[in-house]
């Protein structure tokens, strides 16, 4: 059994019905994001592949120890390159990126770090993102089962220009987060502001 095969597995015992679909469907948007962007690299699919079927691993387990893992991602040194921001450790919502990342790393020994970091990153977003982990974090924004308003808009740019779609995304996901009067991770703030240079202009 390939390591994909067994990830899938864990996923679907892991995850609601509603919410494995949205796995296997950012999986595959994953896999079709690296094919447009970087045809000649069948490596970078087969990670976003992997990636997009652990990146909410975590989302359903309790949120106690969802917390718990962020807090020792705080301390553990194979995360001492991106550990949660203030920010992320006050808003559980965004736990599950950071404990989907712990949990790859110390119980399925996935090793490769660009992968922990799509995994990572796929919610709060950071700036001078790898490929692999704009690809993630679009394709998790665009997945086919979304539907939120515009969602088109965001998934056209995604095939259109990564560096584009980054910041439009964070422009995007900041103004829902700050609407519903909520922390802003000073990842995302410096995403935002590192992307906006990338803005392409209006027709």
């Amino acid at each position: 059994m390939s390591k994909l095969d067994e990830y899938k597995i864990l996923a679907r015992a892991a995850l609601s019905d509603k919410r494995y679909r949205h796995t296997l469907n950012t999986a595959e948007m994953c896999v079709r994001l690296a094919e447009k962007h970087a045809p000649e690299l069948s490596e970078l699919a087969e990670k976003a592949e992997i990636a997009g079927i652990l990146h909410d691993i975590r989302k359903e387990v309790p949120k106690e120890l969802q917390a718990a893992e962020v807090l020792k991602t705080a301390t553990d040194t194979r995360f001492a390159m991106y550990p949660p921001d203030t920010e992320e450790i006050n808003t559980p919502p965004l736990h599950h990126g950071v404990s989907a990342a712990y949990y790859a790393v110390t119980e399925l020994g996935v090793t490769d770090t660009d992968i922990i970091a799509a995994i990572r990153f796929h919610t709060v977003g950071r700036d001078n993102m790898s490929v692999l982990e704009k690809i993630v974090y679009l394709g998790d924004l665009v997945s086919a089962e979304r539907d939120f308003k515009n969602v088109d808009y965001y998934r056209a740019l995604a095939f259109e220009d990564l560096d584009n779609a980054m910041f439009a995304a964070f422009r995007f996901q900041i103004a829902k987060n700050a609407e519903k009067g909520g922390y802003i991770p000073l990842y995302s703030i410096k995403g935002y502001n590192y992307y906006k240079g990338c803005e392409l202009p209006r027709s």
